[in-house]
């Protein structure tokens, strides 16, 4: 076998780049988009100076047969900020994985002191168990809009490679929807200014993302990344209840995430629920898929009648120092790779 060279992905690998993930992800899938590799890479003000984007390269042929992404994002814990990317979008020709998987996986880790590894299934689950790696406490919630309909499209996709037509949100323009609650597809800076305040509403010794206006602007609301809009009661003193929320194809459906909420209480939670629920089914949406590694949302999910999904992937974080243990955490999909399939 040729040796395999671990190296930052550089302009010139873009053709090879796309090959590689359209024979793995499928045609215009989003990983295979220059726009996700910039908004990623270029556009996140926790990135611009690094170049954490790795490749395996074959030696012999110069060709890519293993890529792994990284979102960098700042944590607060104990009143201080910490740095840690999500990895996600781990992957190996299959004429490669004999090991290889883990040395690029142990390269993206390399350097840094803490990463989040959301959605693992195995063989790399059993893997991380074995490295010793914290398991986090995630539930993940589904709930179709279109029973039928989705029925429809899953099989026809999986068999016939047929899919439902692309749906994502288009720039409308902000308009009252039921009990004065509010969508908006570009909020303003005070707006977002706001969420950010009520996102990093956490006690000092829970772990959470540390959120600013720039980043809520980068990682919901910016041209090259996933499209969001963002649904909230129309309160003029705070931010009290709001769901940022993304749409995009995945597996022939139109699938919604609920990647960050609040509401301030469980009947709130419950209307908000709602108004999103009739967005999204307007929009084109057949699913909306909730992640939360947040106590406190998913008592509030499950009081109003949310159920777990079985048998869900597995979340892990790698720590540098295995006895940097974080015991409470708070942290919903916008931490990870969720919604990505939004990017147009």
């Amino acid at each position: 076998m040729n040796q395999i060279n671990w190296v930052p992905y550089e302009k010139r690998f873009l053709k090879n780049y796309q090959e590689f993930t359209e024979n793995y992800y499928g045609l215009n899938a989003y990983q295979c988009k220059e726009n996700y590799i910039q908004w990623l890479y270029q556009e996140n003000p926790l990135s611009k100076e690094k170049n954490d984007f790795l490749i395996g390269v074959n030696s012999d042929k110069e060709n890519i047969v293993g890529c792994i992404h990284k979102m960098q994002m700042d944590w607060a814990f104990n009143n201080k900020t910490l740095r840690m990317p999500a990895l996600h979008n781990l992957v190996v020709d299959s004429e490669y994985r004999h090991g290889i998987g883990f040395m690029l996986l142990m390269a993206a880790v390399s350097g840094e002191d803490q990463a989040l590894m959301p959605g693992v299934k195995n063989p790399f689950s059993n893997f991380y168990k074995t490295l010793k790696y914290q398991k986090i406490n995630a539930l993940w919630y589904r709930k179709f809009l279109k029973p039928t309909s989705s029925g429809i499209f899953l099989l026809a996709n999986k068999f016939l490679k047929m899919s439902a037509k692309e749906n994502y949100f288009e720039s409308l323009k902000p308009k009252k929807i039921n009990n004065n609650f509010i969508v908006d597809f570009s909020p303003s800076k005070d707006v977002m200014q706001q969420i950010a305040a009520s996102l990093n509403d956490h006690d000092s010794q829970t772990f959470a993302p540390l959120w600013t206006e720039e980043q809520i602007k980068w990682r919901f609301f910016h041209p090259f990344g996933p499209q969001h809009i963002l649904v909230y009661e129309n309160f003029n003193e705070s931010m009290e209840n709001f769901a940022l929320v993304s749409m995009g194809p995945r597996r022939g459906l139109n699938i919604a995430r609920i990647l960050s909420l609040k509401s301030s209480s469980n009947e709130s939670f419950d209307t908000l629920l709602k108004n999103v629920f009739n967005i999204v089914k307007n929009e084109g949406g057949h699913l909306i898929q909730i992640f939360s590694a947040d106590a406190l949302i998913n008592r509030s999910l499950i009081s109003i009648g949310w159920t777990p999904v079985k048998n869900s992937p597995d979340t892990y974080i790698f720590h540098k120092n295995k006895s940097d243990i974080f015991k409470n955490y708070a942290f919903t999909g916008s931490a990870g790779d969720f919604g990505f399939e939004a990017i147009k």
